[in-house]
């Protein structure tokens, strides 16, 4: 994957961070329950990240809806791009599955999965594809 580094300089405001977290949430196809069911967080403060009627995301909250969409936290504040080199090997992996059509259906089994466990499968499948 090439990656450009990107290093946001001023501080990002709320709503961009909710436009980035809204358009993560759609691009995910998870609804607002499925969502809730992963992360714990109710779909009424969803809602309210998503719309940016709220001033902040709580840390622990941040990080789970960035597990939960298959980012690192830092995609979501702005402070780096979703396909930016410092995130983690199974992240950019995801990445590539979710935006990848024919590969979307294996985004959803990566969830839990480590980088090594995600190019396994990888190596799997193409072996099968030869």
């Amino acid at each position: 994957m090439h990656a450009l580094l990107y290093r946001c300089k001023e501080v990002r405001t709320m709503s961009e961070v909710s436009d980035r977290l809204r358009r993560l949430v759609e691009e995910s196809g998870k609804s607002y329950s499925q969502i809730e069911k992963e992360t714990g967080i109710p779909k009424s403060a969803l809602s309210r990240y998503l719309s940016g009627e709220t001033g902040k995301i709580p840390l622990d909250r941040l990080k789970a809806l960035a597990k939960c969409l298959g980012v690192a936290p830092e995609c979501i504040l702005g402070w780096v791009r979703e396909n930016d080199e410092d995130l983690s090997d199974a992240m950019k992996l995801r990445q590539e599955l979710r935006t990848r059509p024919e590969l979307a259906i294996l985004f959803k089994a990566t969830e839990n999965c480590t980088a090594e466990q995600i190019e396994s499968v990888a190596r799997m499948i193409e072996s099968w594809a030869k």
